[in-house]
């Protein structure tokens, strides 16, 4: 629940829809693309670790049928209810995974500069000069320059690591896929 309600202020947010949901929420003055880049890799751990415990749950579950290897949500309605079962991977699982691989696609789309002493202005930011976007973020750059002098933010002013965020995200995102499939085999495995 805490994925889905997440993921879902991130997607309003980056998309700056007129919706503000209570709880966990991004500042209106958080610029779109920065929200994305904040929401992603939150998002993809907190993913992880649901996919981490459905599979242990999964396994732990000794029944041939595939509604016992599914927790009961909430403690609600039956727990042989197809209809229940199949709204709560399509929720908490597909709706998640939609929503986390647009915001992938809006933080590689957006752009991130370097930190230059020049009056012009970039990123949101005076003093900045525009490096690029999607595959500009996967040239390779030194951690002394990308993360010790922090040489580079992220569209909006939010310091940046080109190369390793990217990277860091695409890890994340094997991560996720391998959990979440993990967690389908597991619940779906003959026993």
């Amino acid at each position: 629940m805490i994925l889905l309600y997440f993921v879902l202020n991130g997607v309003v947010r980056a998309w700056q829809w007129p919706l503000a949901l209570p709880g966990i929420a991004f500042e209106k003055t958080t610029d779109p693309y920065a929200a994305a880049l904040i929401a992603v890799p939150s998002g993809l751990v907190f993913l992880i670790v649901l996919a981490v415990f459905g599979a242990l749950h999964a396994n732990d579950v000794r029944s041939h049928a595939v509604l016992n290897r599914l927790p009961q949500p909430f403690g609600l309605g039956d727990s042989r209810s197809i209809l229940l079962h199949s709204l709560q991977l399509a929720l908490f699982l597909l709706l998640p995974l939609i929503c986390l691989l647009a915001l992938t696609k809006k933080v590689f789309s957006g752009q991130f500069c370097e930190h230059v002493a020049s009056a012009t202005s970039a990123c949101g930011i005076v003093g900045a000069r525009v490096i690029g976007n999607w595959g500009e973020h996967f040239r390779y750059v030194s951690p002394a320059k990308a993360i010790g002098e922090h040489a580079y933010l992220y569209q909006g002013g939010v310091d940046y690591w080109p190369f390793w965020m990217p990277m860091m995200i695409c890890i994340l995102w094997i991560l996720a896929l391998t959990g979440v499939g993990s967690f389908i085999v597991k619940l779906f495995k003959k026993t």
